[in-house]
């Protein structure tokens, strides 16, 4: 891909439904370019055109993430990636990417499906192997704006987890 179509897949405009849809179905990400980076707009360009390549169905836009936790935090414009109609493997190559492009330092990473009607989510920080706490995310639209919502998962949601784990057994 090149500059021409970058410009086209960044322009172009998506259904407040069709990404709530995406969301509930699909890999998704939030994040930010780290502000330090001097390389980040010539980086950030070709990070996204690598990512229409790797799936040209992807949904990157922008939303405020807010992280409820003991002191709560809202972050306005993030960007905002779907892996829509996307595969175990391009959701990898795309991982692979935005950690390799050395402009994001951590991202919200949301599972593919929902378990018990619970969207799983964790933090991933780029170069830290740790594990994350599994939280539960939400996509919710106000008008044509989106916020992006983690949270922890409750002892009632953590009952819905195991019951449907049984049932599957």
């Amino acid at each position: 891909m090149n500059l021409k179509t970058y410009r086209e897949k960044k322009n172009e405009i998506h259904t407040t439904e069709e990404i709530k849809e995406a969301f509930d179905t699909s890999f998704a990400m939030c994040f930010e370019i780290d502000r330090g980076s001097v390389k980040s707009v010539h980086t950030k360009s070709k990070l996204f055109t690598d990512i229409w390549t790797a799936n040209p169905d992807a949904i990157i836009t922008e939303a405020d993430l807010c992280v409820m936790s003991t002191e709560p935090s809202v972050m306005r414009d993030q960007f905002f990636l779907i892996n829509k109609n996307g595969t175990k493997d391009t959701t990898n190559e795309i991982v692979k990417l935005i950690e390799e492009s050395g402009i994001i330092s951590s991202a919200y990473c949301f599972f593919s499906e929902k378990r018990a009607g619970i969207k799983g989510c964790y933090r991933r920080v780029f170069g830290d192997d740790k594990p994350s706490i599994i939280k539960k995310g939400n996509l919710l639209v106000d008008g044509d704006k989106l916020l992006v919502t983690v949270r922890t998962q409750t002892k009632t949601d953590r009952e819905k987890l195991k019951e449907e784990r049984k049932a599957c057994e």
